[in-house]
C-alpha cells in the first residue's frame, strides 16, 4: 500500500477545497496556524495568511501572504481580509 506524506495529504485536500469550490487555487486563500498549511498553499501557489498561536509565535512564514496575531475582532470578514492592506 502506498503511504502518503502528510505535505501531500495537504495539497490534495487545499486542491479538493477548491474544486468544490469550483474556483482556481490560486482564488482561494488560506488562512493557516503551522508550516506544512503553508508549505502546501505555496507549493499550489494558493496564497495564505498565517494566523498566530502560542506554538507559532515566534517561527518564521516567508512565503506567506500576511501574518496575523490574533483574528482581529468578530468584525473579520474575508471582505475585510481582501481589502486589508499588509505591510
Amino acid at each position: 500500500m502506498l503511504r502518503i506524506c502528510s505535505l501531500q495529504k495537504i495539497v490534495i485536500a487545499l486542491r479538493a477545497g477548491a474544486e468544490y469550490a469550483g474556483v482556481p487555487v490560486y482564488n482561494c486563500v488560506l488562512v493557516s496556524g503551522s508550516q506544512s498549511g503553508v508549505a502546501g498553499a505555496e507549493q499550489i501557489g494558493m496564497p495564505c495568511i498565517v494566523l498566530r498561536s502560542s506554538l507559532t509565535s515566534r517561527a518564521e512564514f516567508p512565503s506567506a501572504s500576511a501574518i496575523m496575531d490574533g483574528f482581529g475582532g468578530a468584525d473579520l470578514t474575508i471582505s475585510r481580509l481582501s481589502n486589508k492592506r499588509w505591510s
